[in-house]
């Protein structure tokens, strides 16, 4: 073993903070924040001695620091400000500047080289260099011209993550539309809230797909939503599962592809203006109508470079592989990262079928370098007890992304012991909101479990506590202090700004409040405990949810878990444990008993749960996400239709037994009280 890597300790004597990786000086001396950093250097006379001072200066000279980006991600376009002020909301960036981020992904590659592998539990495999990518997009953005598609149209798709769909992400950003998409696991209804607020012309979709070896026929669900869109001119069809419905305004893929010619010679990229719409993406919808959150297209573009290049370290030669669907904004992260000109790894279909080895199989047979999913990916891999380490040679894996939830020291030791000891781990927290990241990772610092490395450059992340005040070394509301390119420019169908003041400015003012609570250590590292709307608050001391799971999931009576705290009319709390039992588990009181005790010793018996209840399922977004605050408003009495969208659930039979419980317990408790 490499000194520089300390020995791994059992995985009991892995906590929040032990550490785990370090990067060599040859890994640092080739990372792309070096480069940066010579090039800073060289261009500007400034040196730093760490990445920390770095990332100082990058918010103390914000005007500087993105200009130094604009300059090295060579954006030619002449602009007039930087930005135009500092108050937030309301910041204009470089203005006067004109855009297109489909020619920056499109530009400088090698004809030759690989940028799609697409995979597909639906279809055979498909590899695609960067010329049929770049033909393909011109080819289609051509045929959207000749449909009549105008620069600020919305363009729309219920699409799988496939070679297709990021096809006709270009495509749209190529003539200055606004796109936008969710994945075919999603029911008609919760499209229609979705698309039937942005009024689109274009829609673009498949008939089906195939699921963990199951076929699911969209095709009524693609009528009902072609019927209930009326703003469609056009549909455009992607024969995948199924062959194409009967349906007016069609417009078949193949033959589009077979038939338009162009000369790359002559096709232009829209020049877009730097804060007008790149694309449109959805908060949950799990607890009412989704906002439709608008981002602009440089702000995207010079935020995506900062952070694939920067923080995820992708350069050319590079192959990355996150476990997404369309319908998440890890989706438009991935192909973000073609700008870095790595390739990209698709993947539509369970991931653990034909058997739990499916994605680390895949990351083998790409040569992946990046490979990424969420920390629940994870935990579920742990449950398996799979070794990926010794099922394949993983050789070309340098690193790997978690994203979606906090990750646990334990998902930490587990990569470590069962992935690859020589791995850079990183895990980002960010948002849809700002279709980026926070605070995550950097190359040239170490890795300790259960932390995120470094806030993220251009970030001003702090922790504030209830007052505005900036602490550290505590848990606070995570915020941020200065704009950032890609905070969304307004939110769909609300001209004056109400909506978007009170959901990101309502707590601190001229503050952005991002709703997740966290600790900030001296050092620029941090660890995220959840949504603070979730977080366990009992007689004022606060722990995470996830600490809680990680506690009982190590239990081999526990398959699942979820808790929550509900405040009753009186004062007083109660906490109730749901859990799923482990397939030929017995369950029974001394079982509770035994959970309770191992959370009173890990933590404190103040966060000791009231009751513990066995349920059939835990309820999960589309995103995977455990769905606390939905059941948590549920059990203090909201109706079910007001608190959760069946339609954006993973699973909404589960939540058949919280209004159970619901019922049965707690209005009971209440009404008694």
């Amino acid at each position: 073993m490499r000194k520089r890597l300390p020995t791994l300790p059992p995985v009991e004597e892995c906590t929040t903070g032990t550490p785990l990786w370090a990067p060599t000086e040859k890994m640092k001396e080739q990372s792309n924040i070096k480069r940066y950093m010579d090039w800073l250097e060289e261009h500007y006379e400034l040196t730093f001695d760490s990445y920390n001072e770095l990332w100082e200066w990058s918010i103390e000279e914000l005007p500087t620091f993105w200009k130094t980006m604009y300059e090295y991600f060579r954006f030619d376009s002449p602009y007039e400000d930087v930005l135009t002020k500092f108050q937030m909301p309301g910041v204009e960036w470089f203005t006067g500047a004109r855009v297109n981020y489909a020619e920056h992904i499109l530009r400088d590659a090698k004809d030759s080289s690989i940028a799609v592998y697409s995979k597909s539990e639906t279809r055979t495999d498909r590899v695609r260099t960067w010329k049929e990518l770049r033909t393909d997009v011109m080819k289609l953005a051509t045929y959207f011209r000749t449909l009549g598609v105008k620069k600020g149209e919305r363009v729309v798709a219920y699409m799988p993550n496939i070679y297709e769909s990021v096809v006709a992400m270009l495509a749209t950003a190529a003539i200055g539309a606004v796109w936008s998409s969710t994945a075919p696991e999603f029911g008609s209804a919760s499209v229609i809230d979705r698309f039937a607020q942005i009024e689109p012309t274009v829609f673009i979709t498949v008939g089906g797909y195939r699921h963990h070896g199951e076929l699911y026929d969209r095709r009524d669900e693609v009528n009902d939503m072609i019927a209930q869109l009326p703003t469609l001119k056009h549909v455009i069809f992607v024969p995948y599962a199924f062959a194409a419905p009967d349906t007016p305004k069609l417009h078949l893929w193949p033959e589009i592809m077979q038939q338009v010619e162009v000369d790359e010679e002559t096709f232009i990229f829209e020049p877009v203006e730097f804060n007008e719409p790149l694309w449109i993406l959805y908060s949950s919808g799990t607890t009412g109508i989704p906002k439709a959150i608008v981002h602009s297209h440089g702000g995207v573009l010079i935020e995506m470079y900062k952070l694939t290049t920067f923080h995820l370290d992708l350069r050319e030669g590079d192959t990355m592989f996150f476990y997404t669907t369309t319908g998440w904004m890890m989706f438009n992260l991935l192909v973000s990262g073609l700008l870095t000109k790595s390739s990209i790894v698709l993947y539509d279909g369970s991931p653990t079928y034909p058997d739990t080895y499916k994605l680390w199989e895949i990351v083998d047979q790409t040569n992946a370098t990046m490979f990424g999913s969420s920390p629940a990916y994870i935990q579920q891999m742990r449950r398996a007890e799979i070794v990926p380490g010794e099922q394949f040679k993983l050789r070309s894996l340098r690193s790997m992304l978690l994203s979606g939830s906090p990750a646990s020291a334990e998902v930490f030791h587990w990569i470590y012991s069962n992935v690859k000891r020589d791995l850079w781990l990183t895990s980002q927290s960010g948002g849809t909101d700002v279709c980026s990241g926070f605070i995550g990772a950097i190359p040239t610092e170490p890795v300790r479990a259960g932390e995120i490395q470094v806030r993220m450059l251009g970030v001003g992340a702090q922790a504030y506590d209830e007052l505005g005040h900036r602490v550290v070394e505590e848990v606070g509301e995570l915020v941020i202090t200065d704009p950032m390119p890609s905070m969304p420019i307004y939110l769909w169908n609300d001209p004056e700004k109400e909506l978007y003041r009170e959901t990101y400015f309502s707590m601190f003012p001229k503050v952005w409040q991002h709703g997740d609570y966290v600790e900030f250590h001296e050092d620029g590292s941090s660890i995220v405990y959840g949504r603070s709307d979730s977080i366990l608050n009992r007689n004022g001391v606060r722990i995470g949810t996830g600490e809680i799971y990680t506690a009982i999931e190590k239990s081999p009576y526990v398959k699942d878990s979820l808790v929550v705290h509900i405040e009753l009319p009186t004062g007083e709390s109660f906490m109730p444990l749901f859990v799923v039992v482990q397939e030929g588990m017995r369950w029974s009181d001394s079982t509770s008993d035994e959970l309770k005790e191992v959370i009173r010793k890990k933590f404190t018996k103040r966060h000791v749960p009231d009751a513990v209840y066995a349920v059939h399922a835990i309820p999960y977004t589309l995103t995977m996400k455990k769905m606390e605050v939905p059941v948590r408003r549920l059990l203090q009495g909201e109706p079910l239709e007001e608190v959760a969208s069946l339609e954006a659930m993973h699973n909404p039979e589960a939540m058949e037994d919280y209004t159970e419980f619901y019922e049965t317990v707690m209005k009971p408790m209440i009404e008694n009280l």
